[in-house]
């Protein structure tokens, strides 16, 4: 896929200005995936089956009590809360999708506790939209992908990186920590960051036990209107 992906984009290069963009989003697709998927602790990583959209709702009905690794809140809880959020903001099917989705690589890795806490990176926004995208669309997957990168993004500024959780701060270090000068402008070259940037800020939102939630079939919904195949 990596392959067919840079063969095509570069095919689709006709100016120097395509040229150095394409680059640059190699350049960024390497630092988020390629980098950190060759540490031996991700490629000790073991998943859990999912075969199908069914598989993943019940693998979220039976773990989404757990607690959220490092945090004082459910998975569920914080899934729908951050949906919640999205719901709020009127956000599109396929992004509150997202929303309810976007850590759902915690489940899938077969990591046990709170990963960040032992020094490793799950790279559960890899995982996740590597597993999503055989059945959700884009606008679904790719802000799942893009929401570690936004918070490196983001926090460059040193307002947001104030109100960071400590588990957040704590696997931001393992993430790679704030992007430079070049990782930025390539991360906003992304198609879908600027909603990879709002799904941050729901996320960040979504982490106290007084927080309003949406309901799991309102999200699961959201979740069944965003396919691209028959499921």
């Amino acid at each position: 896929r990596l392959r067919q992906w840079v063969e095509e984009s570069y095919g689709k290069a006709h100016s120097k200005g395509q040229l150095i963009e394409t680059h640059r989003k190699l350049l960024f697709f390497h630092e988020t995936f390629i980098l950190r998927c060759q540490s031996d602790n991700l490629m000790n990583v073991i998943t859990q089956p999912i075969a199908s959209l069914e598989d993943l709702k019940a693998l979220l009905l039976a773990r989404g009590h757990e607690r959220y690794a490092g945090e004082p809140v459910s998975q569920m809880a914080h899934a729908l809360g951050t949906a919640w959020l999205a719901w709020q903001a009127k956000a599109s099917q396929p992004l509150i999708a997202a929303a309810f989705l976007h850590d759902c690589g915690h489940l899938l890795s077969g990591l046990p506790g709170t990963p960040s806490a032992q020094g490793v990176d799950d790279a559960h926004e890899l995982l996740a939209s590597s597993v999503l995208s055989a059945w959700l669309n884009p606008a679904v997957t790719e802000p799942i992908r893009l929401h570690v990168a936004a918070k490196r993004a983001l926090v460059c500024d040193s307002n947001y990186s104030a109100h960071l959780s400590d588990d957040s701060k704590r696997s931001l270090v393992l993430q790679g920590g704030p992007f430079n000068a070049e990782q930025l402008d390539a991360f906003h070259t992304e198609p879908y960051s600027q909603n990879a940037l709002r799904l941050r800020s729901w996320d960040d939102a979504a982490k106290s036990p007084a927080m309003q939630c949406l309901s799991f079939d309102a999200a699961w919904d959201c979740v069944m209107a965003s396919t691209h195949v028959s499921v």
